[in-house]
């Protein structure tokens, strides 16, 4: 699996590029990752563009994580092909008071504004 993460300075969004098959070390890190990023902001936005995916269930059902403290992410966009919807709607379950929403690569650029807008 290919994971990669970054955060701007200061910002409580972090993006993650998934590709291939998610592991239960992949979901690891990103969930040592978010918990980081929790101590610093009270609530978490999630920008994840997926690519090349081959499978995604499961990878959270072995990794110890906060589901209390998962519950501070507000929003996660679900960047990929629509095909694989399903497969990123396995890795979303894991914040369930969070806003999802999925978007087609040609639409990346509003999942960012959509990741970013201040909630009315």
């Amino acid at each position: 699996m290919t994971v990669t993460m970054a955060q701007t300075v200061g910002s409580n969004v972090l993006e993650i590029g998934l590709g291939g098959t998610l592991t239960t070390a992949d979901c690891e890190a990103v969930s040592r990752q978010i918990e980081r990023m929790l101590r610093e902001h009270l609530r978490l936005r999630l920008f994840v563009s997926v690519t090349r995916v081959v499978a995604f269930a499961g990878c959270w059902d072995d990794v110890q994580y906060d589901a209390k403290r998962f519950k501070l992410v507000e929003r996660v966009a679900m960047v990929g092909e629509p095909r694989w919807n399903a497969e990123m709607a396995a890795f979303a379950k894991a914040f369930p008071k969070a806003a999802i929403e999925y978007f087609p690569p040609n639409r990346a650029a509003e999942a960012r504004g959509w990741i970013t807008e201040v909630a009315g």
